[in-house]
């Protein structure tokens, strides 16, 4: 049976993910929260799924290197980094601890772990690297965010035209708001994105399948998203667009 590494796994889309692919994979699904993955590992075996469970910070060095040693290079037949997090704030407010941390898991540690596993990969394996709709956009209050997505998106498209001749697809999942906790941990709760109807975790994780099998590189969740991108990267002058981000965000955070 082929075999899955998923980070950011004990909630939101990480674990939809997890729970719809364990019909076609083993699974190894990473995070810090050690009670989330337990629940997550519990649902998966309950439904006659296998699983692994690796607790980890992936912002440390220390942590990364467990999970390479107890996932082995050549054993991964899909790579999905989800693990993420944010913060919202005005830049010369935010927590400087905070900020690296942001820079460290949405960066450093995804780029990581691409390097430890896709050099082995081949034919018909993939990656999916969870990129977002802000990653298109300059967004003010969640700059240092927003700007992680921007590589991952601009890194997974990259890295899609490398590994082609091998055949390893790579994809950048780039969702919309959705209702995972992550606004709660990001203190984005208030905030007006979140503010209006969006989609839960499951029809994220459903897409992502979908676009994965259609061999999409950029996969953008939700024809409102889609539009946004399109009007913001296609249509509308750099400055209009600061000046609309900005009002959507300084709603709930002036």
């Amino acid at each position: 049976m082929k075999r899955a590494l998923i980070t950011g796994a004990s909630g939101g889309i990480g674990r939809s993910l997890a729970l719809k692919l364990m019909t076609e994979y083993e699974l190894i699904i990473v995070a810090r929260n050690e009670n989330g993955l337990k629940t997550v590992q519990e649902d998966i075996e309950a439904a006659g799924g296998k699983v692994e469970i690796i607790m980890a910070d992936l912002t440390l060095q220390k942590d990364r290197q467990r999970v390479y040693k107890n996932v082995p290079v050549g054993s991964v037949d899909l790579l999905i980094n989800n693990a993420g997090v944010g913060g919202q704030s005005r830049f010369a407010k935010q927590d400087p601890d905070k900020v690296q941390k942001i820079i460290d898991l949405n960066i450093s540690a995804l780029t990581e772990i691409c390097r430890h596993y896709t050099p082995a990969m081949k034919r018909s394996q993939a990656v999916i690297n969870v990129a977002s709709v802000v990653g298109f956009l300059p967004f003010p209050f969640i700059s240092v965010y927003a700007a992680t997505k921007a590589y991952v998106l601009s890194f997974s498209e990259a890295l899609s035209e490398e590994l082609k001749k091998e055949g390893v697809h790579v994809m950048a999942l780039c969702p919309g708001a959705t209702r995972t906790g992550f606004e709660a941990a990001a203190d984005m709760q208030n905030s007006s994105v979140y503010s209006s109807k969006i989609p839960g975790p499951d029809e994220v994780a459903d897409y992502a399948i979908n676009a994965l099998r259609r061999r999409k590189v950029v996969a953008i969740h939700g024809i409102q998203n889609n539009a946004l991108v399109f009007l913001a990267t296609r249509l509308l002058p750099r400055k209009i667009v600061r000046l609309v981000t900005h009002r959507i965000m300084s709603r709930s955070s002036t």
